[in-house]
């Protein structure tokens, strides 16, 4: 049965005083103090690294090479210049969901160049940061847990994952996801219209809501309300896509479709098991520069990086099918272990993982429950680590194959392959804030 707007199966409510308002976490003390520091970390984490980029240049070693870090606000303040601007010597196809331009326009309206533009995105992009740090206090006080360990482990990832949070979007897919969890779990029509604009920033949320929509099925909540936000989510979508394809037309909107054509990653799973491949056999592996997706892509033409680009599709619809076979099981009563699975198998399984995509996960295990859980919030932190090095000071390293770069991948890889295995052997937690049969 349904009562008071929440997927439940008994219709008895949850006491009020269990679900705190936004605004009130906003009020708190402790949401100021860790804005406040989260905040801090990422206004000093450029300059720390641009220190650290002159005094290797000035060794003669440029470790740390700056501009390539915010290469992607640059290729932003173009596409929005082109589309709303005028100015026609910029890019014309836009790669992403037409959302996510309201993400990169606001910034280039106060902006008059290229330097106070990617000022002032970072200045959003922290914004949006702090407001993940409210709903992870929200959702611990929901659930009666303490938010103070949560929270110190979030700000813990900021030193690792921060250039990227200040210089990529993602950061607004991790809020959109996490938000659209927590808001399901009392008001799901309105966590489908969350989900419908995280998906129109980039397609990643609707795993979320499918998993959570498998959810509320499985547990036999009300069909009814089921349907209306499957049509909530279906029309926000589509309507939103007709508008901006009508807006900008074809061409720019078929930027989208540059995806399905993306090859093996650098950072990938495969990428890297093709790399020891690679040494161990003597087969050459090459690594160039995708203008196109912004990213550095394998190249090879030999038998193995053929077999490795079709097999990583039959991988990922095999792993999701599996996943699917594991929630009918039984192990979605925990909506953040089950989205997080879901997530992490994602980047573990597609042939694209950027390291951005990273961003997408500390919110839902900062407040992962469970006998392992310390233990995936440890192995993952220690892949950020990685991930901070080797696109950073090592990138170069890494592109050109060396045996340290590579091997500093592997293990990057293997901590998320083990975070994910881990995910998926979770036991399975109720949210006390739900009840369940």
């Amino acid at each position: 049965m349904l009562q008071s707007g929440k997927f439940m199966s008994e219709p008895v409510a949850p006491p009020r005083q269990q679900f705190p308002q936004l605004l009130d976490v906003l009020a708190s003390n402790q949401w100021q103090w860790y804005a406040a520091l989260n905040t801090a970390i990422l206004v000093l984490l450029p300059f720390l690294y641009l220190g650290i980029a002159r005094i290797s240049i000035a060794l003669g070693h440029d470790i740390a090479p700056f501009g390539p870090v915010f290469g992607d606000p640059a290729y932003y303040y173009k596409w929005v210049s082109r589309l709303f601007f005028g100015d026609e010597n910029q890019v014309l196809a836009y790669p992403y969901p037409p959302l996510s331009l309201v993400l990169l326009t606001a910034p280039r309206v106060l902006a008059t160049s290229l330097s106070r533009y990617v000022v002032l995105f970072a200045a959003e992009m922290a914004l949006l940061n702090a407001l993940i740090l409210a709903l992870i206090i929200r959702t611990c006080r929901e659930s009666s847990m303490d938010s103070t360990s949560p929270l110190r482990w979030y700000t813990a990832c900021m030193p690792c994952l921060g250039l990227l949070v200040l210089w990529r979007f993602d950061i607004a897919v991790a809020l959109l996801t996490f938000w659209g969890c927590v808001e399901w779990r009392r008001r799901p029509v309105l966590a489908s219209s969350i989900f419908a604009a995280g998906t129109l920033v980039k397609v990643v949320p609707v795993l979320a809501f499918c998993v959570l929509l498998a959810q509320a099925v499985r547990q036999r909540a009300n069909w009814k309300l089921a349907a209306r936000a499957v049509t909530v989510f279906a029309v926000l979508c589509v309507v939103a896509t007709i508008v901006w394809l009508a807006a900008v037309g074809i061409e720019a909107g078929s930027g989208m479709l540059l995806h399905a054509h993306r090859g093996l990653e650098v950072g990938s799973t495969y990428a890297s098991a093709l790399m020891v491949w690679g040494k161990a056999t003597g087969e050459p592996v090459s690594v160039d520069y995708n203008p196109a997706c912004l990213c550095a892509e394998i190249t090879t033409l030999g038998p193995a990086a053929q077999l490795m680009t079709t097999a990583s599709t039959f991988i990922l619809a095999g792993a999701f099918v599996w996943f699917a076979i594991w929630a009918i099981r039984g192990k979605l009563d925990d909506p953040f272990l089950s989205v997080s699975a879901a997530l992490m198998l994602a980047c573990t399984t597609f042939k694209v993982l950027s390291p951005q995509y990273l961003i997408w996960l500390p919110p839902f295990l900062a407040v992962l429950r469970g006998p392992g859980a310390s233990r995936i919030r440890a192995a993952f932190l220690a892949a950020c680590v990685l991930t901070s090095v080797l696109y950073s000071s090592a990138f170069s390293s890494l592109t050109d194959m060396e045996d340290w770069a590579v091997a500093g991948l592997v293990l990057r890889n293997g901590l998320l392959v083990y975070c994910c295995v881990k995910l998926l052997r979770q036991p399975g937690r109720p949210d006390p804030a739900i009840p369940v049969r």
